[in-house]
C-alpha cells in the first residue's frame, strides 16, 4: 500500500515545491522602491523645496543633522538631495517638529516667528502636494503568503474547526509595516514544505466522508465519523423531538408541541364559529410550525368514539373545552386550557409508566414498555440529612462533616390509582420488610426486620397485621390504600449515613379486583430538596380477565401520548436494550451490548409524525454513518450466531447470501435478516453520496481558492481523484482526503496573488480579488458565501454595496480577529498568552490563568471597539472596562455574583485610570521589565504606538540601569534614569520618552494600581516634555493625548492602512492616510476609517505592469519606512 500511495505523495510534494517559485515572484512583482532614478516618462516634474526653503534648512538645521552621525539619525543634507516622494515620512517629521517649535532650537537659530511660520507653511504645502500627486496610485503589489494566524482562520471558516495548525510553523516575521501580513517579512523555505503537507493532511483527516454531504468534525478519522454521526442524530432529535424528564440528569424538551396541537385541533373543530371556515388542519399546523402529520395524529385520536380507558378520559376532557358559541372568552382562555389538558395527559403518563428502581432511572411511558406486574420487590435507599441544602450537592458518604447529627431518615409510601375502580378502593400489601444499616469501611450488619428499627410513632401508624376487608396478612405486613401516604421513620446509628429497605409489594386481590395502581416509595428525609429519590412500580390484579383488555388500552394511550418521541442513540445504563440481548441489568449480555454494540435506533414516533422528509433523510444518513463507522453489523451477527448456535459460512455480513439466511430457524433468521438489510441500506446510502462528494470537493476548492474554478482546474481535480482510486487503489474516502490535501497545498490557497495583465496600467481589481482583499482585511480569512456571490454577480464595484458589506462584516464575530491581528500587533499584546517576560519568583501570582485573563481583556476591549463601532478616542479615554472576574479582582474593580460567567462590561468613572488601552494589563506588563516597571519602555510605547513619533534606537554605548528597583542605595528608578539621562548620547531621546513613562508609574509591573513603590517610597508620576509641557499621572497623560488628537488619528490611520493593504506605508498611501485622519475628525467611528480605506484606489485598484516607469521615477518610501518602522528599540534602561 505504501508503494501505491507514493504516486499521490510525490504529486503533492511537487505541488508544494511550486510554492517556493510562487513566493519568489514577490521580488519580481514588487515595483521598484526607494529613491533610485529611472527614465521619467511622466509629464509631471518632481516636487522639490524652493531655494529659500533649502537655504533656511541649511542655515538653521544642517549643522546638527548631517552625515552618518546626524542627531536623531536625520540627515537633512541627504534629504535635500533626494526626491521628496521617496522620503515623505522624514519630511513630515521635519514639519511636525518645526510646527511645534521644537526645532530648530531657539538658541541655535536666527529664524524669526514670521520666518518660522513661512517655513511651516511651505513644508506643509510641499507634503500635501507630494501626497496628492500620488493619490490615485494604487501602490506596489506583492504576492503574500497566508500568515500562520490566517491559515488557522481559513481552516476554521472552511471546516468549522479551530485546529491551531499554525503553531506547527515558524513564527511569522513582522514586515516593515509592523504586521505579519506584509510580504516584506514573509519567506518560504524547503523545510516548510513537509509542514504544509502535514497540516493539509491533518485537515483532510477531519473530513467526514459518509452518506451525506462532505463535512468536518473536531475528532479525526473513524472516531470523527462516529462522534459526528452521534452529534447530528442528537441535534435532529433535539430539534424535532420531545422527551419528558428522565434519569441521569436528562432535561425535558419539546413538550410544548402537545398543547399547541390541542389548540390547533380546537380551532379546527370550531372553525365555523371562529369565522375561519376555509381553514385546513394542515395549514393551521404549518402556521404554528408543527408537522401536519403530528396534528392529524392527535386530531384522529381526540375524535375516536371507541377510545379505550384512559385515552377516553383525555378525549372527554378535550370535548369539554370551552365552546366559542357558548363561552364569550373562549379564544382568550383556550391556550391555558390546552396547557391544563396536557397536564392531565402528563399525570396519566406518570401513573401508567413502567417502573423506576432508583434515583438514576425515571419511569417512561412508551408503547414498547407496557407490561404490568402483579408484585414487585423494592430495594430503597435512605440517606442521613445533609448539612448543606444545595440541589447540586453530590453525596460523599466518606465525609461525616457533610451530614447532620440528626440520624432520623424518612421513607414515604403512597398508592395512586391507575385505573377505574369498579368495587371498593384497592390497597397494596407490603410484606417481608427488612432494613440494613450501611457503613463506610466497616463490615455491614445483616438486614433486620423493619418493625424492629421503626420509631414507635411510625410503627403505630402502620398497623402491622391489620387489613380490614382484604386478604389475610402476617403480623410483619401492613397495607397502604389508594390515596393514602404512610411514613417509615428510622434513626440511623452514629457513623451510619445510609440505610437500605427491602420490601415486597403486591395488589390486594380482594380489594383490588380488576384494578391497576402505582406504588411509590421515596426518601423524604429532606422534603425541601427537589431531588428526592423515588422508586415506583405499577401493580395489577394477576387474576383479572379484564386486565389484558386494559393493557391494550394502555398501549393505545402510550402510542398516542408517548413521553418520549425517541430513545437516545446510545442507551444509558438503565435504558432498555434490543433483542436478542438480555435486558437484565448488570448481566454479561447487557454489558457486552454497552461496550461492543453501543447503539440502537428507536425513533418511530419521531420519524412518523414529527420530522419533515428532508430531516428524515438527514437522520437516515447520520445513522448510516454511525453504524458503518465501526464493525457494528458484524459484531451483532457474530453475537446472534453464537447465542442461537448458528454456524456462519462467512464472518462478514456483506458476504452472507440471502438464500442461506432464509434457511435459518425463525429466531436467528429475524435478527440476521434485520442486520443484513440495515447494512445494505446504509451501504447504498454511502455509495449514492459519492458523486455529491466530488461536487463538494469542487465547491470546497472554490471557497479555499476564493474564486470559481476554471473548467481545466475542475477537470484536473476530478482526474486527480480518479487517479487515486484507479492507480493508487485508494478507497473513496481516502481518495477524497487526498484531493482535499491537494486543494490545501495549492498556491491558490496558500498565497494571495494579484497581478495586472501585461501592458495595462492602473486598473480595478477583479470582483473576486476585491472580495479577497476585503475578507482578509476584516476577517483574516476567505470570503464567505455572501461575498463570493456578490463577486460572481460583479456587484462589488458599487460603492454602496461595498459600504454595506463593511458594515455587515464589522458586526460579524469574525471581525473580532482584527482585535488580535490588527490591534494586538499594533499595540504590542500579540500572543500575550505566550508571554514569559515576568519574573515568577517576584510575581508568583502571574500564573497561566491570569495571563489568559489579561490577554482576553485586551482582545475583548478591542473587539468591543470594532464590533460595536465605537469612536476611536475610546482607545484613550473609555469609561468602561471589558473584564472577567479574575481580571476585575486583579485590578480591584467591583464584581458582583450577577456578573459571573465570562467577560462583562463594567462602567467606570470618566476619570478612572483603568479605561482605554493605557490601563490594559497586557500592555502594562509587556512594557515592564521582569522585576519592575520600565518608564522607558512605556514611554517609548506611547511615542511609537499612539503618537507615531518613535525615537531612534539607543547607541551601543548607552548603558542601562539596574534590572531591579531595590538596589539598597535608596535611589528610585526616576533618580537612576536622571543620572542615565545626563549622558549626552541619551538625553535627546529620554527627554521625550521618560515623562510619558513616569505618568504610568502608578501601575505596577503587573498592571495593578499602587500608591508607593515596594520600598515604601512615594511615586512621582509627573514629568516635563521637551516642549515644556508638564504631564502628571494617567489623567495628565490622557489629557495630553487628547490635545495630540491629530497625531493619534494619524497613527490609527497609518496602522490601519498598512494592515489592510498588507505593506509598509508608501508614497501612494500618503494621501489616503491623510484622508482617513481627516475623516475620523468628523466621524469618529471605527467603521468610518475602514470604509475610507475600502473605497480608496489603493484598496480597489492595482498597478499594471505598464506603471513600472512611473513608480520608479516617483519613488517610494517603502525602503526607508521599513528601516524606520522596525520595532528595534531595546530597553537598555
Amino acid at each position: 500500500m505504501t508503494q501505491r500511495v507514493s504516486g499521490t505523495s510525490l504529486f503533492l510534494r511537487g505541488n508544494l515545491r511550486s510554492l517556493i517559485a510562487t513566493l519568489a515572484l514577490t521580488t519580481m512583482m514588487v515595483h521598484p522602491l526607494g529613491g533610485k532614478e529611472a527614465s521619467d516618462r511622466s509629464a509631471t516634474q518632481p516636487i522639490v523645496p524652493s531655494q529659500a526653503l533649502q537655504r533656511a534648512i541649511r542655515t538653521s538645521c544642517v549643522d546638527c543633522h548631517t552625515g552618518e552621525q546626524a542627531e536623531a539619525r536625520l540627515d537633512l543634507d541627504g534629504l535635500l538631495a533626494s526626491r521628496m516622494s521617496s522620503q515623505l515620512p522624514d519630511w513630515r517629521n521635519v514639519l511636525r517638529v518645526v510646527r511645534e517649535g521644537l526645532m530648530p532650537p531657539k538658541d541655535a537659530s536666527d529664524l524669526s516667528l514670521v520666518e518660522r511660520d513661512k517655513l511651516v507653511n511651505e513644508l506643509r504645502d510641499l507634503v500635501v502636494r507630494v501626497a496628492r500627486r500620488h493619490a490615485d496610485d494604487p501602490g506596489p503589489t506583492q504576492v503574500r503568503r497566508l500568515t500562520s494566524a490566517e491559515l488557522d482562520y481559513c481552516i476554521e471558516d472552511l471546516t468549522g474547526l479551530r485546529l491551531d495548525l499554525g503553531t506547527q510553523f515558524v513564527s511569522d516575521s513582522v514586515g516593515g509595516s509592523g504586521f505579519t501580513n506584509a510580504a516584506s517579512g514573509q519567506f518560504m523555505q524547503e523545510a516548510m514544505l513537509e509542514r504544509y503537507l502535514e497540516a493539509a493532511r491533518a485537515v483532510a483527516n477531519h473530513a467526514v466522508i459518509g452518506s451525506g454531504p462532505l463535512a468536518f468534525y473536531h475528532a479525526a478519522g473513524q472516531t470523527g465519523m462516529e462522534l459526528s454521526a452521534i452529534a447530528r442524530i442528537q441535534n435532529l432529535y433535539r430539534r424535532y423531538g420531545f422527551r419528558a424528564s428522565a434519569g441521569e440528569g436528562a432535561k425535558p424538551f419539546g413538550l410544548n408541541r402537545f398543547p399547541q396541537a390541542f389548540e390547533i385541533a380546537w380551532r379546527y373543530r370550531h372553525r365555523d364559529a371562529l369565522a375561519a371556515e376555509d381553514s385546513e388542519l394542515d395549514q393551521l399546523a404549518l402556521q404554528a410550525d408543527l408537522n401536519p402529520k403530528f396534528v392529524r395524529h392527535l386530531w384522529k385520536a381526540l375524535h375516536r368514539e371507541d377510545a379505550a380507558f384512559p385515552l377516553s378520559e383525555i378525549v372527554a376532557s378535550f370535548h369539554r373545552l370551552p365552546d366559542p358559541t357558548v363561552t364569550d372568552n373562549a379564544v382568550s382562555i383556550i391556550e391555558e386550557r390546552c396547557r391544563d389538558l396536557f397536564k392531565e395527559v402528563q399525570r396519566w403518563q406518570e401513573r401508567l409508566a413502567g417502573e423506576a428502581s432508583d434515583e438514576e432511572e425515571a419511569s417512561i411511558l412508551t408503547a414498547a414498555n407496557v407490561s404490568i406486574p402483579s408484585a414487585r420487590a423494592f430495594m430503597v435507599r435512605a440517606r442521613r440529612k445533609r448539612v448543606e441544602q444545595d440541589d447540586n450537592f453530590t453525596p460523599d458518604l466518606n465525609n461525616p462533616h457533610l451530614y447532620s447529627d440528626d440520624g432520623t431518615v424518612r421513607l414515604r409510601i403512597t398508592v395512586e390509582p391507575a385505573s377505574q375502580h369498579r368495587l371498593s378502593p384497592p390497597c397494596v400489601i407490603l410484606s417481608g420488610a427488612t432494613f440494613q444499616f450501611r457503613y463506610i469501611e466497616k463490615v455491614n450488619p445483616d438486614p433486620i426486620p423493619l418493625r424492629t428499627v421503626l420509631t414507635s410513632a411510625s410503627s403505630a401508624q402502620l398497623e402491622f397485621g391489620v387489613n380490614q376487608g382484604g386478604e389475610r396478612i402476617d403480623e410483619d405486613a401492613f397495607v397502604v390504600g389508594v390515596g393514602e401516604a404512610k411514613t417509615l421513620e428510622i434513626i440511623l446509628p452514629e457513623q451510619c449515613n445510609l440505610g437500605e429497605l427491602r420490601i415486597d409489594a403486591k395488589l390486594d386481590t380482594l380489594l383490588g379486583r380488576d384494578s391497576v395502581v402505582r406504588c411509590v416509595i421515596e426518601d423524604v428525609t429532606e422534603e425541601q430538596n427537589s431531588r428526592s429519590r423515588q422508586y415506583s412500580s405499577l401493580l395489577r390484579d394477576a387474576n383479572s380477565r379484564e386486565m389484558e383488555l386494559w393493557e391494550q388500552g394502555l398501549t393505545e394511550f402510550a402510542r398516542t401520548f408517548p413521553q418520549i418521541s425517541h430513545r437516545e442513540p446510545a442507551p444509558s445504563d438503565r435504558d432498555p436494550i434490543p433483542a436478542p440481548y438480555d435486558n437484565t441489568y448488570n448481566l454479561p449480555e447487557r454489558n457486552f451490548f454497552h461496550t461492543a454494540v453501543k447503539y440502537h435506533r428507536d425513533d418511530q414516533f419521531l420519524t412518523s409524525y414529527l420530522m419533515p422528509g428532508s430531516a428524515r433523510r438527514e437522520l437516515d444518513q447520520a445513522w448510516a454513518d454511525l453504524l458503518l463507522s465501526f464493525d457494528y453489523h458484524n459484531v451483532n451477527l457474530r453475537f446472534t450466531a453464537e447465542k442461537f448456535g448458528v454456524s456462519l459460512p462467512a464472518e462478514e455480513i456483506d458476504q452472507l447470501d440471502w438464500q442461506w439466511i432464509d434457511t435459518l430457524p425463525p429466531a436467528p433468521r429475524e435478527f440476521i435478516r434485520h442486520y443484513k438489510s440495515e447494512y445494505e441500506t446504509a451501504s447504498a446510502l454511502m455509495r449514492a453520496a459519492e458523486a455529491g462528494h466530488l461536487e463538494d470537493l469542487c465547491q470546497f476548492a472554490r471557497t479555499a481558492w476564493r474564486r470559481p474554478l476554471t473548467s481545466k482546474e475542475r477537470t484536473s481535480l476530478l482526474e486527480f481523484y480518479r487517479a487515486c482510486r484507479d492507480q493508487d487503489q485508494l478507497s473513496h474516502r481516502d481518495a477524497v482526503r487526498s484531493t482535499l490535501t491537494r486543494i490545501l497545498v495549492s498556491p491558490d490557497f496558500l498565497f494571495r496573488i494579484e497581478q495586472a495583465p501585461a501592458g495595462t496600467k492602473n486598473q480595478a481589481l477583479s470582483d473576486h480579488e476585491l472580495a479577497t482583499r476585503l475578507s482578509f482585511s476584516l476577517w483574516s480569512s476567505v470570503p464567505d458565501e455572501v461575498l463570493l456571490a456578490l463577486a460572481e454577480s460583479e456587484s462589488l464595484q458599487d460603492d454602496a454595496i461595498l459600504e454595506q458589506q463593511v458594515t455587515r462584516m464589522l458586526a460579524s464575530p469574525k471581525a473580532g480577529r482584527m482585535a488580535t491581528e490588527l490591534f494586538g500587533q499594533w499595540l504590542g499584546f500579540y500572543q500575550f498568552d505566550r508571554f514569559r517576560g515576568v519574573d515568577r519568583k517576584r510575581f508568583p501570582e502571574f500564573d497561566e490563568a491570569l495571563r489568559q485573563s489579561l490577554y482576553q481583556e485586551a482582545i475583548g476591549f478591542c473587539k468591543h471597539l470594532i464590533r460595536q463601532d465605537r469612536p476611536y478616542h475610546e482607545l484613550i479615554d473609555a469609561d468602561y472596562a471589558i473584564v472577567d472576574r479574575l481580571a476585575a479582582e486583579h485590578y480591584g474593580l467591583p464584581w458582583s455574583e450577577a456578573n459571573s460567567g465570562g467577560q462583562r462590561k463594567l462602567s467606570l468613572n470618566h476619570d478612572h485610570p483603568r479605561g482605554g488601552v493605557l490601563g490594559l494589563g497586557a500592555v502594562l506588563i509587556t512594557t515592564s521589565a521582569p522585576l519592575r516597571t520600565s518608564p522607558v519602555k512605556r514611554g517609548d510605547w506611547i511615542l511609537r504606538r499612539l503618537l507615531g513619533t518613535p525615537v531612534p534606537p539607543p547607541p551601543a554605548n548607552a548603558g542601562s540601569i539596574p534590572a531591579d528597583d531595590s538596589q539598597g542605595d535608596g535611589k528610585t528608578v526616576r533618580e537612576l534614569l536622571e543620572v542615565h539621562r545626563d549622558k549626552a548620547a541619551c538625553r535627546g531621546c529620554h527627554v521625550r520618552i521618560d515623562p510619558f513613562g513616569f505618568a504610568l508609574e502608578h501601575f505596577d509591573a503587573l498592571g495593578r494600581w499602587r500608591a508607593t513603590y515596594r520600598d515604601g517610597n512615594a511615586i512621582d508620576d509627573a514629568g516635563i516634555l521637551d516642549s515644556g509641557d508638564r504631564i502628571a499621572g494617567v489623567a495628565g497623560l490622557k489629557r495630553h493625548l487628547r490635545n495630540q488628537d491629530e497625531a493619534v488619528r494619524r497613527t490609527l490611520a497609518s496602522r490601519l492602512t498598512a494592515y489592510m493593504l498588507g505593506r509598509p506605508e508608501s508614497i501612494a498611501d500618503a494621501a489616503l492616510i491623510q484622508d482617513v485622519t481627516d475623516r475620523l475628525a468628523t466621524d469618529s467611528r471605527f467603521s468610518s476609517a475602514v470604509k475610507t480605506i475600502v473605497l480608496s484606489p489603493q484598496f480597489r485598484r492595482i498597478r499594471g505592469e505598464g506603471d513600472l516607469s512611473r513608480a520608479a521615477s516617483d519613488g517610494s518610501t517603502e525602503e526607508s519606512t521599513t528601516r524606520r518602522s522596525a520595532d528595534s528599540r531595546g530597553d537598555k534602561s
